[in-house]
Order: structure tokens, then sequence, then C-alpha cells
């Protein structure tokens, strides 16, 4: 299986965008209607000057780097919304995106930094990211994600039950992976952007790191204009591959497809930039447990594709061996610190406990799938 459709899985695992406008339609009405629920003026307020801003970075970066013809977004009322995920619904032969798109929607946390400050401290200067939303609280859990899953499942017949199903997954594989006993909220802004901010502000191929993330249209900014549209486009996890899209017309990677090799063939080989994504481990942790909801719940549970949750499995398998190689090949690096090598190694481990639990799932899946077929 090492000659796997590397098209196909992105095909199925990724948005075109159109979906990626039904997915920000969605993130948009779900804040909105928690900054509705705001019984404090002043942070009402504030919640939706945070929506105003992200709104427009989220039409911008659209229209430059998910549209292929740079079109603009769309923004709808949530009747319309609906009859938009019917359409694409009834139109579009795998539906496995709208349980992906659900399941971003679901993560999407709000009030996150959007820009950076400046900070003097003993004649140095830092940028750190923006406190300005920091007393913002997202407060209405997995509220609206339910209800419109409620009404797309009269609509269309989705599931009615997923969302609590993809929640309890999720936060089970976070909680493992990341060694904690107790229930730990890995903030779903994206901690892929913030890895991006982290060497940003470390001076770390900020830029080479930031245009793996999300596409070229980017390339030419730097600095807090870079970080701020990176935090805007990625505020669901959604990670962008540029306007030209690939085959399928797929133009954003979710549910933690980025892990199958997105990010790493698009990178130098040997260098901290070729894992630039994979040196902070909370953007490692969710996206291995977005994966593993994607195969267990989404591919297994929802669409019984065992054969195509063995392929997935089987390309995570082989991404983790590439990211090995490179780990050694950057061991030999005398640019490379043993700090970042010791950080990027426990994440691959990280990932390999990963693919090991979902490996367990598939194969027990796959058993049991084959006693009900000959009962």
């Amino acid at each position: 299986m090492s000659n796997l459709n590397e098209d196909s899985i992105f095909t199925k695992l990724g948005l075109t965008a159109e979906q990626t406008e039904i997915l920000y339609n969605m993130e948009y009405l779900k804040t909105m209607q928690d900054s509705i629920a705001e019984k404090d003026s002043k942070k009402y307020s504030l919640k939706r000057e945070w929506l105003d801003r992200w709104k427009n970075e989220i039409s911008s970066a659209f229209s430059k780097d998910i549209s292929a013809d740079n079109s603009s977004i769309n923004w709808m009322s949530e009747p319309d919304l609906v009859e938009a995920v019917v359409t694409e619904y009834k139109s579009f032969e795998n539906k496995t995106w709208v349980y992906l798109a659900v399941f971003e929607a679901m993560l999407f946390i709000p009030y996150y930094p959007l820009d950076f400050e400046t900070s003097t401290k003993n004649g140095k200067t830092a940028k750190k990211p923006s406190k300005t939303y920091n007393s913002l609280k997202f407060s209405q859990d997995d509220r609206w994600a339910t209800y419109f899953v409620d009404t797309l499942s009269k609509k269309v017949g989705v599931h009615n039950n997923i969302v609590e199903r993809f929640r309890k997954c999720f936060q089970k594989s976070v909680d493992r992976l990341s060694g904690k006993t107790k229930n730990i909220i890995i903030a779903a802004v994206s901690v892929v952007a913030v890895a991006a901010i982290t060497a940003a502000t470390a001076g770390i191929a900020a830029p080479f790191i930031a245009t793996a993330l999300v596409g070229a249209e980017f390339a030419g900014l730097s600095g807090a204009a870079l970080v701020s549209a990176s935090l805007a486009l990625l505020g669901g996890g959604a990670i962008a591959i540029g306007g030209a899209g690939m085959a399928g017309g797929v133009a954003v990677i979710v549910g933690g497809g980025a892990l199958l090799g997105f990010t790493v063939s698009s990178a130098a080989a040997g260098g901290l930039a070729a894992l630039g994504v994979f040196n902070n481990k909370d953007a490692t942790i969710s996206q291995a447990a977005r994966l593993e909801v994607t195969i267990r719940e989404i591919l297994l549970n929802v669409q019984k594709d065992i054969q195509f949750a063995q392929k997935v499995l089987q390309k995570f398998k082989e991404q983790i061996k590439k990211l090995n190689e490179n780990l050694e090949r950057m061991k030999t690096d005398s640019e490379t610190k043993n700090k970042e090598i010791k950080i990027i190694k426990e994440n691959i481990e990280i990932l390999k406990k990963s693919m090991y639990e979902t490996e367990k799932f598939v194969s027990s899946y796959e058993i049991g799938a084959e006693v009900a077929e000959n009962q």
C-alpha cells in the first residue's frame, strides 16, 4: 500500500471553496449566537467587535486564498445556510464533508488574539499576542452545533447525535495524548496558527511556516500582518492549500488531514521548517485528536468505510516514518538546537501513540463488522 492515491485521501478529508464557505458561516453564526447571549454590555460590545474583525479577515482571506476565482464569501442567515448545506449535500456525492464541517465548527472557539502588541522590558522589545479580548469567554458550549445538526437531520438525514459523539471522542483523545487524567481543553483556535505565532516570535522560519499553513497568497506578508491573516484563516483548524486547490476542487484540509502529508510534502528536507507544525505540543495533540475522530466517528461509525479508514491509517503510518527520517537528518544539522530536536521527538511520539490507538480501533471495528456480516 505504498503507492496510495493522495488526491483521493485529500478529496475526502478536504472541503471545496463552497463547503469552506459553509464552514465559516457556521462559525460566524455560532459566535453571533454567543454574543447575543452575552449579558454584560461591555463584553457584548467587545464580542461584536471581535466578530466584525474576524469576519473582515475571513472575507479577505477567502477571496485571496480559498476561492479559485477570487470571488467574495457569501455571508448567510441561518435559514439560507441550512438551504446551502442541503443543496450541497444533495449535489455532492461524497458526504464526508458535511460531518467534517460540523466537527470543525464544533471545535471552533472564538475570541482568540487577532494581532500583536509590543512591550518593552529591560530595554528589550518583544511582541506578544494581543490581550484585547482575553476577558471574553465562549459560553455556548455545543448548543448551537447540536441545534444546527438537529435541523439538518430533519432535512437530509444527517446523524443527529454526532456532536455529542465528536466532542466525547475528541476530548478522550486529547486527554490520552496529553497524558492528563483530568479533562483539559485544547483551545481549538487554531493551535496550528498558535504554532506559527510561536515560530514568528522566536524568529524561526516564520514566513516559510506561515506560507505552508495558509498558502502562497500570504507569502508577501510578514510580522503582525502575516500572523493576523494566519490566525483569522486558520481559526477553525482548517488548513488552506492555496487558491489553485488540488484534485476534486479541495481548498482546505480539515479533520486532521494535514498530518497525512500536506505540511511535510511542501517543506524543506531535513530543516526545522519541515516539522514547523509539530514544534508545538498543543498543535500536534489537536491535529492527532482531530484525525482520530475523523477515522473513528466519521469514516467508521457514520460511513462504515473500513477500506478508506485503513487507507488513511496507512498514510498516517507512512508520514510518521517520514517525520522520523527528517528528525534523524536534523540531528546531523549543526544549526539545529538540541532543544528543538527534543520537542519534535516528543511530538512524534504523540503521533505514534495516536496511530497505535487508532490502529487498534480500526482492527476491532473490522472484526466486529465481520462478525455482524456473518450473523
